[in-house]
């Protein structure tokens, strides 16, 4: 599945990254703490989370995670 599959089937709001729109999303998973992104989230997956800071983008980018 694509990101902008997901992003129109959960009529979500784009904030960054739409260079990503058409990359494969390998798996996903949800998370508020952004140690635990960090620690288990494998690359090329998405995220779902209700936090709306700028911590959680930078913590997506490093852990190479779609947001």
């Amino acid at each position: 599945m694509k990101v902008s599959e997901i992003r129109d089937i959960l009529k979500a709001e784009l904030i960054v990254g739409e260079e990503q729109l058409d990359e494969e999303v390998v798996g996903g998973g949800g998370a508020d703490l952004m140690e635990d992104i960090l620690a288990a989230v494998a690359k090329g997956a998405v995220l779902l989370t209700g936090l709306t800071s700028d911590d959680v983008i930078r913590t997506a980018r490093v852990a190479g995670v779609f947001t």
